[in-house]
């Protein structure tokens, strides 16, 4: 039974012109060149080239482990699949040594060389999921870091454009509004569903490895302005690189500050979180007010008496975390420093005794 002539594929071409050619015993310069580019971009070009694809996947993208699985998954199989069409055609010509072309003597006598159907290349889906895959929060470190499970992996989020108080770090004392701005942090994320968004001018990770993002509730709420425009946080653009959200955010604070809302408040930090925040403990004069503090970052006081009522008996822990106890060295030289009822408590929140 007559037949139409397949249709020549890549690799069918290929050895059949390389086969025409010793054929016809053509060795001149141009027609030697030619063969020897063409198998280097067979042999060479084409397997560097998906090395490279698999690298680039899995080292320099910001998909999920998911979606890496399924690009590699397709970079593979498309690549067995031409090896598999090489295979065929090698075998057809003789354990790869190219025969010349003798297909126009009988279409039936042609290699038969497998096309994959539509349904074959659609059984695993590759389309990269949407941007407003919801991940569940696992645990709120502080108002602007959170711990995220992606995909069975914990990971810890730093929260672009915005910056709380710190409650955490072991070389500052629990500042202004940090225990309020992390509470409620806990109230709004803990357990909750979020959306998390990347962007490309900031980086995909902070230098102690945390991923940088953008947070939106299940609702589509950005919590990271909210949180600003509350009065729960500052505006933060790192090192002055501007990032997608900045004007949006610029404007939350604008709102924040004049509402004197949350951090902005008269009552609480008027803005300056860099304090300390104010708890029970040691009384301290700072001018002509007594306030109840357990920490002091920084105390001015603005007359001798108020001096001596500050630091009578306490203990001083520097900006560099030393500890001067009355009557030692540089005590009255301290004047900015964190106050504690004892040598003892102050070296409990991390400071040292000075160097003799």
């Amino acid at each position: 039974m007559n037949s139409e002539p397949k249709q020549e594929n890549v690799f069918e071409s290929f050895l059949s012109g390389l086969g025409n050619d010793i054929a016809t015993k053509d060795t001149s310069l141009p027609t030697v060149l030619k063969w020897v580019v063409l198998l280097v971009v067979a042999y060479v070009v084409l397997p560097l080239t998906i090395v490279v694809a698999l690298w680039y996947v899995w080292k320099k993208t910001t998909w999920t482990k998911s979606n890496r699985v399924v690009i590699t998954a397709t970079i593979v199989f498309v690549a067995m699949w031409m090896v598999s069409l090489r295979s065929n055609q090698d075998g057809a010509t003789g354990n790869g040594v190219p025969q010349p072309d003798t297909r126009s003597q009988s279409a039936t006598e042609a290699p038969s060389v497998e096309t994959p159907t539509l349904q074959e290349f659609t059984q695993t889906p590759t389309t990269v999921p949407a941007t407003d895959d919801l991940f569940t929060v696992v645990g709120v470190t502080d108002g602007d870091t959170i711990k995220v499970d992606i995909n069975g992996i914990i990971e810890t989020i730093r929260l672009i454009g915005m910056d709380t108080p710190e409650i955490v770090d072991p070389r500052k004392p629990v500042q202004c509004f940090g225990k309020e701005s992390s509470d409620k942090a806990r109230e709004m994320l803990g357990g909750k569903r979020v959306r998390l968004e990347a962007d490309p001018t900031q980086g995909e990770r902070d230098t102690y490895g945390r991923l940088l993002r953008f947070v939106f509730l299940e609702d589509g709420t950005s919590f990271d302005q909210w949180m600003i425009a509350e009065g729960y946080a500052h505006e933060y653009t790192y090192q002055s690189n501007p990032y997608k959200y900045q004007a949006e955010y610029k404007d939350a604070e604008k709102t924040a500050r004049e509402g004197k809302k949350g951090l902005w408040a008269d009552d609480t930090c008027k803005g300056d979180t860099v304090s300390a925040a104010v708890t029970a403990g040691t009384t301290a004069v700072v001018g002509s007010a007594l306030a109840t503090a357990g920490t002091t970052n920084s105390v001015t006081p603005t007359s001798t008496d108020a001096a001596a009522a500050l630091s009578g008996g306490v203990v001083k822990k520097s900006a560099t975390g030393i500890c001067h106890a009355p009557g030692t060295t540089s005590y009255a030289k301290t004047k900015s420093y964190t106050a504690f009822d004892s040598i003892d408590a102050c070296k409990a929140s991390g400071g040292r005794l000075p160097k003799r």
